[in-house]
């Protein structure tokens, strides 16, 4: 919704120029907008069912609205939700038949891996990381992530003052920051995104 999310704040119009193509006029350039496509500013909704759903869309018992190359095969709330593959799929098929995504404490998370209940895990949390380094059986894999911690400042009181936000800015502690808040499993960034959104 462009007017709910920010990711459309710099936006000035998005216009239907084509059969399958839209052109988005902007305020003013914005380097992070294709990053945000990629997330869910950039999903594009079946309006039937969306419309057909109302309120309920998205929400266990409804059909997905998804064209990719999975399907929603069940929904079991705040448990798991099981993907299969779509051979109607126009484009390449995927390797894997069936997918189960199970929600899960860092605790419950790294049972799971070390009994093989669970063949793998995006893991954000460096208490699940370091839980499962050096467990037999275990491989842990590290690379640029997609997630941050962004401190942002008002339009009001003092952090409205540039000269502010600047000297908060060379006073933080990047680096203790890393070390102590994610047992020095992250790197620090120098700019408000990391390497892992820029592809």
């Amino acid at each position: 919704d462009m007017e709910q999310g920010d990711e459309f704040e710099n936006v000035a119009s998005i216009e239907k120029t084509g059969d399958r193509e839209i052109t988005l006029t902007f305020k003013a350039p914005d380097a992070l907008f294709l990053k945000a496509l990629a997330g869910d500013a950039g999903i594009v909704w079946n309006k039937e069912q969306v419309e057909k759903a109302g309120r309920d869309f998205g929400t266990p018992g409804q059909p997905d609205a998804c064209t990719g190359p999975y399907r929603l095969a069940n929904w079991k709330s705040g448990d798991s939700i099981t993907i299969e593959r779509y051979d109607d799929y126009w484009g390449e098929a995927p390797l894997t038949q069936r997918v189960t995504f199970r929600w899960a404490t860092d605790s419950a998370l790294v049972n799971a891996l070390t009994t093989g209940a669970a063949d793998g895990a995006y893991a954000e949390s460096p208490n699940t990381a370091a839980a499962l380094d050096g467990k037999k059986g275990i491989t842990q894999y590290y690379g640029p992530s997609t997630s941050s911690l962004v401190l942002i400042p008002t339009a009001r009181g003092g952090l409205k003052d540039p000269a502010v936000r600047r000297a908060l800015s060379l006073a933080l502690d990047r680096k203790g920051i890393a070390a102590s808040g994610y047992g020095g499993m992250v790197q620090p960034w120098s700019t408000p995104v990391g390497s892992g959104a820029w592809g």
